[in-house]
């Protein structure tokens, strides 16, 4: 994906280049392949140079592992209420995880910044959600099989992260807390 204004082309690191034939995501070369093979295509190459002439770095990114099957990023917040550390939130499409940053953007080193997966707890504060927002989604339609809530970050006006959770219908709003006791 590319902005233009004027003569300017601004790249953002997505897309195959109609200069130089590589695919972009993030700081990747991606390989050619079919991209609804969860996990294993299309497959990172190599690493593109960090400053690369025309693209923008990413501010943050998630990587591919063996682990982590990341389909998308659903959605951003940078809440600016209700935490302490975290500036910027993104929510993972498929598996409902949510991640975030205590960085922010460093575009001048041109490098992006440390992500986490951040463990999502219920509103009393002790509940571990494992599967993050996708186990809300079985809390609020019970035993269906397949909870996939597709989660949606958003800002209430006084600066709070919200999600709503697409297959339920549900609001809920996000607060940063300290770690639990995990005895």
């Amino acid at each position: 994906g590319s902005i233009t204004k004027g003569d300017l082309s601004v790249n953002f690191g997505w897309g195959r280049s109609l200069i130089d034939g590589n695919a972009r995501e993030g700081t990747f070369y991606i390989e050619r392949g079919n991209g609804l093979i969860l996990g294993s295509e299309p497959k990172c190459d190599m690493i593109a140079p960090s400053g690369e002439k025309g693209y923008i770095q990413p501010w943050i990114q998630f990587g591919r592992t063996d682990t982590d099957f990341f389909y998308a990023i659903s959605s951003m917040a940078v809440p600016t209420s209700h935490v302490s550390e975290l500036k910027l939130l993104w929510s993972e499409f498929n598996t409902g995880l949510l991640m975030g940053t205590t960085e922010y953007n460093r575009m001048k080193r041109n490098v992006p910044v440390r992500g986490y997966k951040i463990k999502v707890y219920a509103s009393d504060g002790l509940t571990y959600l494992e599967k993050g927002f996708n186990d809300l989604v079985k809390e609020e339609l019970g035993e269906v099989g397949l909870y996939r809530g597709d989660p949606r970050l958003f800002h209430f006006p006084n600066g709070q992260a919200g999600v709503f959770i697409e297959r339920t219908g549900v609001f809920y709003k996000l607060e940063e807390i300290p770690m639990p006791n995990e005895a």
